[in-house]
């Protein structure tokens, strides 16, 4: 069979050995694809609520990982660290353990009034255990052109926004911030924001369990996944 290199959900198998050398690592997975079963190699780097934790990694991957990914030699995590749209840095160690659900969002797009929903689905599962983190972003149609003082008044005001929002960042391409280049390494292209609005429910585990792209909305689909995530971390 040819490989084919897709970014289609899969089953892990048991992590190859592989050099410790500091850094993070990368096991070997199963991919299922429809003309049958073909291996490829798989981030396994995790995201603990933006904490990275580190793993063994092959040292010719290691200069593809976002810098701010890589372990420190004092600590056993590493934090990747964003702005708070009120200035100064998230919490983000206090993500740790939770269900992560990590969303770009834009003021002046069509899919905009998902603010509602997205906060009602804060207030319904954030007492369990789930972190809702907007990202303000202009990369798709500059619909988010206004300052960090502006998003989040346009936020509060329009949709009494209470869950937390980073400052404006970049969430594609080179220029991403670290925790969307680490998010893509572990999606694969077709996880990849492609507009506003775009899902990333990341599991307490640090990993990331799916994604859901802006048409999805905010349904049953992807409620009945951040239920499962917060059950799974509670069996």
């Amino acid at each position: 069979m040819t490989e084919r290199s897709l970014a289609v959900p899969f089953t892990r198998s048991a992590p190859e050995k592989s050099p410790r050398s500091g850094m993070l690592g990368y096991e070997r997975a199963t991919v299922v694809t429809a003309n049958g079963r073909a291996t490829a190699e798989t981030s396994k780097t995790t995201f603990c609520a933006i904490v990275i934790r580190p793993l063994p990694l092959k040292r010719d991957t290691a200069a593809s990982l976002p810098s701010r990914c890589v372990r420190s030699p004092s600590r056993n995590r590493t934090s990747v660290q964003i702005e708070s749209i009120e200035g100064g840095r998230l919490d983000t160690a206090a993500y740790k353990g939770k269900v992560v659900l990590l969303v770009n969002t834009a003021s002046f797009c069509g899919f905009t009034g998902q603010y509602k929903d997205l906060e009602a689905l804060w207030r319904k599962y954030k007492d369990r255990g789930l972190v809702l983190l907007g990202v303000p972003a202009n990369d798709f149609g500059a619909q988010e052109p206004g300052s960090n003082a502006e998003i989040k008044k346009f936020c509060e005001a329009n949709f009494d926004v209470s869950f937390p929002l980073a400052d404006k960042q970049v969430v594609i391409g080179e220029k991403a911030h670290p925790l969307y280049k680490w998010a893509a390494q572990q999606t694969g292209p077709l996880g990849v924001p492609t507009w506003n609005f775009h899902k990333i429910l990341i599991g307490r585990d640090g990993r990331v369990i799916d994604w859901f792209t802006a048409m999805s909305g905010v349904g049953d689909k992807l409620e009945q996944a951040i239920e499962k995530a917060l059950a799974a971390g509670n069996s």
